[in-house]
Parts: C-alpha cells; sequence; structure tokens
C-alpha cells in the first residue's frame, strides 16, 4: 500500500460525519437513523486496523519505535484539546485529584477513543505476529465484544448505574473485534468476496437494532446507542463497505466525495475539535432540524481546523492534532 487510497479518507470522512450526527442527536429525532451511525465508531477503528495491519514490527526495537511515533501522535493533542475541560471541571467545583485523573485518562468529553486506540497500538505487535489464528482470534474477540457491551448495557441502561464513558467504551474488549476485522481485511488485500452475506447480516442487524432500541427507549428511557444489536449490524456494514466492489462503485470524481474525501483527511482533528463547536455555538442556535445541526457543526469545525493550520506554526501542528 504505498499508493494513498483515497477511499479509505472516503469512509473516514463519513464515519465522522456519522461521530457529529451522533451527538447532535435528540431524543424527538428519528431513531431507525439514529442505529444507522452507530456503525460509526466499528468503521473507524476497522480503517485503523485495516492500516496498522501493513506495518512491519518483528522484534523489540521496532515495537519501542513504533509505540514512541504513534502513541504520542493521539494521545499529545488530547491532552491539549482537554485541557480547557480540565479548567472548567476545577471551576465547577469538581475535586482537582478527581479532575486531573480524569485529563490523563482522557475521560473528559468522548475522548475514550484515544484510550481504546492507545490498547491497539499497544497488542498490535503481537497480534500481528498471531496472523496463522487470525480466524480463532476474530471469533474470540467479537464474542468478547459482544459480551462486553451487552453487560454494559445491563449495568447503564437496564440498572441505570451511572459509568464515565471512558469505563465502559475505553477498554479494549469494547471495540476489539471491530479492529481484528479491520486487520483481517488489510492482511488479505483481495477484498472481492460475495456480498450477499454482508447485506443480510447488515439488514438483519440493523432491523435488531432499531428494535432493541425502541424497545429500550420505552421501558428504560435510553439505549439507542451501543449494543449488541448494533454490533452486528456495523460488522455487516463494515463488511459490505470494504468490498472491492462497493469501493468502485462508490468512488466518483465529483464534489460530494472530493469534499468528504478531504473531511476524512482532518477527521482527527474534527474529532478532537467537534465537540467544542457543538457545545458552545451550534447548541445556542436552536436549531431543530437534526440535519442542519449536523451540517453546521461540519462546517464551523473544518473552517476552524483551516483557521488554526494556517495561524499555528507548522512545527506546533503534530502537539495540537492539526
Amino acid at each position: 500500500m504505498t499508493n494513498r487510497n483515497l477511499y479509505f479518507d472516503f469512509l473516514r470522512g463519513v464515519a465522522i460525519i456519522m461521530v457529529i450526527g451522533i451527538h447532535c442527536y435528540t431524543i424527538d429525532n428519528n431513531i431507525l437513523f439514529r442505529q444507522v451511525l452507530n456503525a460509526a465508531v466499528p468503521l473507524f477503528i476497522a480503517v485503523s486496523g485495516f492500516f496498522l495491519s501493513q506495518k512491519v514490527i518483528k522484534d523489540r526495537d521496532q515495537y519501542v519505535v513504533f509505540w514512541r511515533k504513534q502513541i504520542p501522535k493521539v494521545y499529545v493533542p488530547t491532552l491539549f484539546w482537554s485541557l480547557p475541560l480540565l479548567i472548567l471541571a476545577v471551576y465547577r467545583g469538581v475535586g482537582i485529584g478527581k479532575s486531573i485523573v480524569n485529563f490523563f485518562s482522557c475521560g473528559f468529553s468522548i475522548y475514550y477513543f484515544i484510550v481504546f486506540i492507545i490498547q491497539c497500538y499497544l497488542i498490535l505487535p503481537f497480534v500481528l505476529r498471531l496472523e496463522s489464528k487470525y480466524n480463532k482470534i476474530m471469533w474470540g474477540s467479537s464474542l468478547m465484544s459482544i459480551i462486553w457491551v451487552g453487560l454494559m448495557v445491563r449495568l447503564t441502561v437496564i440498572e441505570g448505574i451511572s459509568l464515565p464513558i471512558v469505563v465502559y467504551a475505553g477498554p479494549l474488549p469494547c471495540w476489539f473485534m471491530f479492529f481484528m476485522l479491520g486487520i483481517i481485511l488489510g492482511k488479505y488485500s483481495v477484498r472481492n468476496y460475495s456480498l450477499w452475506w454482508p447485506i443480510l447480516i447488515t439488514i438483519c442487524g440493523l432491523v435488531l437494532s432499531s428494535v432493541s432500541a425502541k424497545y429500550l427507549l420505552y421501558v428504560y428511557h435510553s439505549g439507542v446507542g451501543i449494543k449488541p444489536t448494533a454490533f452486528v449490524y456495523a460488522f455487516g456494514l463494515i463488511l459490505f463497505i470494504f468490498n472491492v466492489k462497493i469501493e468502485n462503485f462508490i468512488k466518483k470524481e465529483n464534489f460530494i466525495y472530493k469534499q468528504i474525501v478531504w473531511i476524512g483527511s482532518i477527521s482527527f482533528p474534527i474529532y478532537l475539535v467537534h465537540m467544542y463547536i457543538l457545545g458552545f455555538v451550534v447548541s445556542k442556535m436552536s436549531i431543530s432540524s437534526w440535519s442542519l445541526r449536523i451540517i453546521i457543526t461540519v462546517i464551523l469545525t473544518s473552517m476552524l481546523i483551516v483557521v488554526l493550520k494556517k495561524i499555528i506554526p507548522n512545527n506546533l501542528h503534530h502537539y495540537i492534532g492539526i
């Protein structure tokens, strides 16, 4: 993979727009479409696994070099963007000790994803050495993730226990099945498998996810987010859109495709910044339209990143993730 495949920037662009869609959601919006968006984080993780599968990491020195390069690349910018939230937490009376723990553990806002991806970086060298056992690992990781997310639904939705998002969505077991799926798809570059079974899994998963969401929402007033049925749907959708036939069908030299590719190329800074735009700007606009909130948040966040890239010296870009 020496040449950059822009299709995967397109997928990142779709995924970050879906993430923003989730964060713009209110209980009055369409439940079915909200279930469609549940594939956002799994898609991001699968794309990461897809490209990390190409890494050559064979000995201890290469392990250390990889970790030293990859971990600060995501961790340091997260600390930078968490700093205002640390100050705000202390100002609002949250204990300094608790606030500092949240700060260094990426416990503020939606930064749990960084905790998860760092764990993926840590285990990647060992996973790459087990290529002959990928099928077993895939089955095992799928079972582990389904059990984990089912347990979290039980605790947080059914029993109503309030857990920090970094506690239930940050640990490796939660999303690991999608990281392994990405690695397997990356290792076996011929993505020309039959489409009927990914379509079947996607449709069945989405239907079950929608039904379970309506039930949980009706009984427990929560449950539109991650759950076992949503993971089944996301698994099928990733298999579907990673297929080379779908890739060739979607690839278009048109304005919309190019804009989504560009959004995908800056998806990491958009992830880091968009909650500030959503919380301090868009939420003050009293916009009733879900789609309009998504569009405005994407545009304003992208504009902010463009401005930051221009006014901040290039040698500081990697420290703040832009």
